[in-house]
């Protein structure tokens, strides 16, 4: 783990790193390891997620630089300025096109799965490419989680008047497009998908929207990505994490450029073994030896789409474990609306979705109940972290209203 080094205004340091790079990438493991140590250290400056929110009031916003307007469905236009330490999600964007060999002009859709207001549908942008020089446009499109088929025709039809290069999504949104648009809808672009999937038919549903499927990069809700250079060297995007190996070769993620919320460090539930070098392709930091397999996405139970967020890392470390995935089955005990994802040799993924925590009394009726369905013995997991270091026929338990406990767990 490096070191924190105590003292340093993260802000000013940051912006004073970035002025004197050249480009996007670093020019020695020393300067990866001085950025790492000057992001670690933001844990201490108790950011507050409404700092960086839109400020919504109505503006007439011709002259945009370092600002944007969110247009919402009652084609009112409302003016943002996007912060200095944003710059580093630009550079991001940035570095996927070059990544790819995608052309350098045109706009950007990063269709996301949820938005600062859930009641709105809004396209974000544009912004600068101030962290490379670069004046592109990116946008950002945010849906609401209705799901049905009119909300997402709307949504995406604002994303393709912008005539995108590409597209970056998930897995998980791919289907839902999919889902309800159908296979007569097309983007003229191609898609990076944010996390691979171990389902071909999500690589075939994205093939038919998009004129080509790009998933060679690998991330955690977008705090970690890799790519693979021209000398087959997998390279961390060092820039916006910091990537430990912990026991068993499990790896930890330190979220490094999501600013909207404190410092958190994200235990991913995959496997694989990292170091630091120079590479023969000029780049200078963390890569991996070794990366064990990919992140479940989404999955299909009886015709009806369960959303990747859903879809807990725990279980794609027991399926890496050599577990098999059986099936999932939903019930309704107590008022609540339970899924139980069953999976060889009777482990369990139970999931409650409410907007309340668990009393004892509802443990203990779970409890009972669930023994008896299951004949496992069965345990809260809220206060437990890491949990993934699991026994066989045993039981975990995660509601909704916190199953951002294991992305966002303080340190």
């Amino acid at each position: 783990m490096l070191k924190i080094l105590p003292n340093i205004n993260w802000f000013s340091s940051e912006q004073n790193w970035i002025k004197n790079r050249e480009k996007s990438f670093f020019k020695s493991i020393e300067e990866v390891e001085q950025f790492h140590q000057i992001a670690l250290c933001k844990k201490n400056l108790n950011i507050q997620p409404s700092s960086i929110l839109p400020q919504k009031k109505e503006v007439n916003s011709k002259n945009i630089f370092r600002s944007g307007t969110t247009s919402v469905s009652s084609n009112r236009e409302y003016h943002y300025s996007v912060p200095e330490f944003d710059i580093m999600n630009q550079h991001h964007i940035w570095k996927i096109e070059k990544i790819h060999n995608l052309e350098e002009a045109g706009n950007v859709i990063w269709i996301a799965a949820s938005s600062y207001d859930l009641k709105k549908d809004s396209i974000y942008g544009p912004s600068n490419y101030i962290a490379t020089g670069k004046q592109n446009q990116t946008y950002n499109l945010m849906y609401n989680q209705t799901y049905n088929k009119k909300d997402w025709q709307h949504n995406l039809n604002l994303s393709l008047k912008y005539n995108p290069k590409f597209v970056r999504t998930s897995p998980s949104t791919i289907e839902a497009i999919y889902y309800y648009l159908g296979k007569d809808f097309k983007f003229n672009c191609p898609v990076i998908l944010s996390e691979e999937t171990l389902h071909d038919n999500i690589r075939e549903m994205s093939d038919s929207l998009f004129t080509k499927t790009i998933d060679k990069m690998v991330g955690w809700d977008g705090c970690l990505g890799w790519y693979e250079c021209n000398y087959k060297t997998k390279h961390i995007y060092d820039e916006f994490c910091y990537v430990e190996q912990l026991e068993n070769d499990f790896l930890a993620v330190t979220d490094l450029h999501n600013k909207s919320m404190d410092f958190t460090r994200y235990l991913i539930g995959d496997r694989g073994k990292i170091s630091k070098k120079k590479c023969n392709c000029g780049i200078s930091g963390y890569y991996f030896k070794e990366f064990e397999g990919k992140t479940i996405e989404c999955i299909l139970s009886k015709d009806k789409i369960i959303p990747g967020r859903f879809i807990s890392e725990k279980i794609s470390v027991l399926l890496r474990l050599g577990y098999e995935f059986l099936g999932e089955e939903i019930i309704k005990f107590d008022d609540v609306v339970y899924r139980i994802r069953q999976l060889k040799n009777r482990d369990i993924e139970f999931v409650y979705s409410s907007e309340k925590e668990f009393t004892e009394c509802q443990k203990s009726k779970i409890k009972e109940m669930l023994k008896k369905l299951t004949n496992c013995e069965v345990f809260f997991t809220k206060e437990d972290f890491p949990c993934f270091q699991r026994k066989k026929k045993n039981l975990f338990i995660e509601s909704e209203c916190v199953r951002d406990f294991w992305d966002n767990k303080r340190i």
